[in-house]
């Protein structure tokens, strides 16, 4: 083989290989953008899920509080949630919701037989309140299908857990209508069996006194009422005799009894006459309450009134009190602060004016001497103390406004100059001298002008204005530091001698 096709049989084997590498990378690429796809779709739909869990819970909690009074909204409600995502426990509570709120609406129950596999649940889970509240509904679904005997088995099984939850009002609606159900059923025995006291048979006998009544079976009505009558006992109340009198009174009305009937609508007038009295002054009773509890409330209102009054009066005294007091301290506060003000501007006033003084007639030192004499600073002085004696009444304030223009006419890079002159190469000099020292620009100016034969209170007040004299002792003191002169020695003096310097021969 040729050197030319083995060439060429390796550019055919590197471009399969190369066009093979492709579509696997392509292939790759394709299940992990399958892959990718998948987590985000899982990731929706439980992210989905999730919202539509607590949708439906949301929706269920506000049917919930609409059951009872808005039928209509709590109906709109349920039937927005979407049961397909519903646990079991979640299905069992949103039939109940929905049996309920459909009986209460008279709406047909025929088909809502899902409140039967609800009831199992809750008895599963024995869970009382509910298992007593589905058992009901159950037995109005069994009723809307005409299925009596399922109606009574459902209301012979809820019985027991009504009595657990102690819900008497659902209890007795549960005799009730056991009470009217047994008589079309023929459940007498059953039904009574079920009583629990003398006041529940009576209860019952009443029921089917009524339900035989309105069957105009009379002969039973009769039976039954003068069965229930006896059971009441000694403690029975006016409005049970009315109840009674009443019922005996539409019996003899439909016999055509009409002697009997009005001997016991007489009766039945005086029972309700008593109880209209006696509703009246229940009612008086009630008024005198709240007219006593209005009186005591206008009465309590007015000694508390009288007592936020005091109170209010009281705390309005201690407040401007406190004011007074807080506005008296403050000014007295700012007076004692002006008048220690002026005391230190009157102090450092002084101090220059002394400085001032001492540079005018203390001329000792010869250098310092020859820079003020050069500076023309003694003519200075001289013409400021001559205006001071001109105005005698002067106040301290405008005293230092004329000092502060004086020397703001010499200002500290002009006395160096001097200094220079004086001492030619003087800053030069100091800082060859003392280079491995590593003096500052401040430090150097301090150490000419201490040359200068110039104080610490001279440089403080007079050359290097609002500078302390505490600035200037501790600049010292860090140059005594770094230069190693002792804390006693002048440090004007020990430079001198350190340098060796020489004034100019220049007359001046």
């Amino acid at each position: 083989m040729t050197q030319q096709q083995e060439t060429a049989l390796s550019g055919i084997r590197s471009t399969g290989s190369l066009h093979l590498g492709n579509y696997f990378g392509a292939l790759r690429n394709f299940v992990r953008l399958q892959e990718i796809l998948l987590t985000l779709l899982c990731c929706l739909n439980v992210s989905c899920t999730k919202w539509g869990g607590s949708e439906n819970k949301r929706l269920m909690q506000q049917a919930q509080l609409f059951v009872e009074l808005m039928l209509d909204s709590a109906l709109i409600l349920l039937d927005e949630v979407n049961t397909v995502s519903l646990s079991d426990a979640e299905k069992a509570e949103y039939t109940l919701l929905r049996v309920q709120a459909r009986t209460n609406a008279d709406r047909d129950l025929t088909t809502d037989t899902e409140i039967f596999q609800a009831w199992e649940y809750f008895i599963q889970k024995n869970n009382t309140e509910k298992a007593t509240l589905a058992g009901f509904y159950a037995a109005w679904v069994a009723k809307a299908r005409k299925d009596a005997a399922l109606e009574m088995d459902c209301y012979l099984k809820t019985i027991p857990f009504a009595e657990k939850t102690n819900n008497q009002l659902l209890l007795g609606k549960i005799y009730y209508n056991m009470g009217y159900l047994d008589y079309v059923c023929n459940y007498n025995r059953r039904a009574l069996s079920l009583a629990n006291s003398d006041s529940e048979k009576a209860y019952i006998y009443m029921n089917m006194a009524h339900v035989y009544l309105k069957k105009d079976i009379l002969d039973s009505a009769k039976y039954y009422l003068n069965r229930a009558e006896p059971l009441y006992g000694q403690s029975v109340d006016i409005y049970t005799l009315a109840s009674l009198t009443h019922l005996r009174y539409q019996i003899e009305k439909a016999g055509e009894n009409y002697q009997k009937a009005l001997e016991y609508f007489e009766i039945y007038a005086q029972y309700l006459e008593e109880i209209t009295e006696k509703r009246d002054q229940q009612v008086l009773m009630e008024l005198n309450k709240k007219y006593d509890s209005i009186v005591l409330e206008n009465e309590l209102y007015r000694i508390n009134s009288r007592w936020w009054k005091t109170v209010g009066i009281l705390g309005s005294v201690i407040l401007g009190l406190a004011m007074a007091v807080f506005i008296t301290k403050n000014e007295n506060k700012r007076k004692k602060l002006a008048l220690e003000r002026t005391e230190r501007e009157k102090q450092e006033t002084e101090l220059k004016l002394e400085i001032l003084q001492n540079l005018y007639t203390r001329h000792n030192n010869v250098i310092k001497t020859k820079v003020l004499n050069k500076l023309g600073i003694i003519k200075g002085i001289a013409f400021f103390f001559r205006r001071i004696d001109e105005k005698k009444e002067m106040t301290y304030k405008k005293m230092e406004n004329l000092i502060d223009e004086l020397i703001s006419e010499y200002p500290s890079e002009k006395i160096i100059q001097i200094a220079n002159e004086v001492y030619p190469g003087l800053t030069g000099q100091l800082k060859s001298r003392f280079q491995d020292a590593n003096l500052s620009d401040r430090e150097l100016t301090i150490c000419c002008k201490s040359i200068c034969g110039f104080t610490n209170n001279e440089i403080a007040v007079f050359i290097d204005r609002k500078k302390s004299l505490k600035a200037v002792e501790n600049w010292k003191t860090t140059i005594r530091k770094k230069l190693a002169i002792h804390h006693y020695d002048d440090i004007g003096k020990a430079l001198l001698d350190s340098l060796k310097l020489n004034e100019t021969s220049e007359n001046l």
